[in-house]
């Protein structure tokens, strides 16, 4: 058995691995955001163009690429 697995224990491994897979997915859909875009900047229904930008912004802060390294 790996020595993290008998250092952290099976289900703090299990939560980590799931914070990991949404990170994936968040940084996954952050790359689909400027293909996104222009189609969500010309939606005429202003409800749909502002839940379409407040996620992709979610997207954005979930992936963690809001950080600027300086």
């Amino acid at each position: 058995m790996p020595q993290i697995v008998l250092h952290v224990g099976i289900p703090t491994l299990v939560e980590w691995l799931g914070h990991v897979s949404m990170i994936t997915l968040y940084t996954a859909l952050h790359n689909l955001s400027p293909v996104l875009e222009p189609f969500v900047d010309n939606m005429e229904n202003k409800k749909e163009k502002y839940l379409w930008k407040r996620r992709m912004e979610a997207w954005k802060f979930g992936s963690g690429n809001d950080y600027k390294f300086d």
